[in-house]
Parts: C-alpha cells; sequence; structure tokens
C-alpha cells in the first residue's frame, strides 16, 4: 500500500514536490495543485487499530481521494506537463502540442500552420488549466 499526503500548492509551486517520509514504510507527502478539490471529493473510511501496551483501540475516520478526485488530478499534472509553459521551456514547443499538430496538420504539412496549431493547443490547455484555478480556488475560499 502507497500512503500519499497531499496539500494544495500556491501559485509559485506549479510542479508537484514530493518528499519521501523516512520510515520503512511507503509513504510521501506531495504539495499538489488544484488539491482542494479533495475539499468537495472524497471518501471517509474509519480506520480502527489496537493502542500499544493494552491501551485499547482508537478509531480514527480518513478522508481520501475519491476516484472522481484522483483522475482529475492526475490529468490536470498529465496537461501541465506536457501542454503548458513552464521552467522548462513554452508550453507550444512540449511533447503535448507537437503531437496536436502532427496530428492535425500531419507530418509534412505547412511549418507555419504546424505552429500555429501548437501554439493554440498550448493555449487551449493552459485556458482550462486557468478555469480549474478559479474554481479551486472559489471552493477553497467558501
Amino acid at each position: 500500500m502507497l500512503v500519499e499526503f497531499l496539500a494544495q500548492a500556491d501559485e509559485s509551486q506549479r510542479i508537484m514536490a514530493i518528499q519521501e517520509i523516512p520510515q520503512p514504510a511507503n509513504i510521501s507527502a506531495a504539495n499538489l495543485p488544484h488539491a482542494a478539490i479533495l475539499k468537495n471529493h472524497h471518501t471517509t473510511r474509519a480506520i480502527t487499530a489496537n493502542l500499544l501496551q493494552q491501551g485499547g483501540s482508537a478509531t480514527e475516520v480518513i478522508k481520501h481521494a475519491d476516484i472522481v478526485s484522483f483522475t482529475c488530478l492526475k490529468a490536470i499534472a498529465i496537461l501541465q506537463n506536457r501542454f503548458t509553459n513552464d521552467a522548462n521551456g513554452k508550453g507550444y514547443l512540449k511533447d503535448g502540442p507537437v503531437s496536436v499538430a502532427k496530428f492535425e496538420i500531419g507530418r509534412e504539412g505547412d511549418n507555419e500552420k504546424r505552429v500555429l496549431c501548437q501554439r493554440m493547443a498550448s493555449y487551449l490547455i493552459e485556458s482550462f488549466i486557468h478555469d480549474v484555478d478559479a474554481a479551486v480556488t472559489e471552493v477553497t475560499t467558501d
């Protein structure tokens, strides 16, 4: 089992920063953009464990990502990574927009049309992510 603790990343932390917690278990912590989506999309489960030294038992209710939030967070991370501007370069030059242009224009198509298609693909994804940011911000301030 892998346990990941998620925290909402601020605007300067576009790329998630994952840190393993130093112990033998599979546990990590991540600052993840849009993690606030979990406020409305989560599942709860009660976990009961025996306390040490015959101290009885304790039950904690744990919130975890449901399938909707998990899928959305993964999809947004992939889109950001492959389509948008970041420290690694211009969004329109990344794999995503290049692949879109190759599909729509073809490999042998007009270079100017291909670059325009790449820019449009990058712009559309950046606009979508901006709208998601605005919606998540609205949810967290309610």
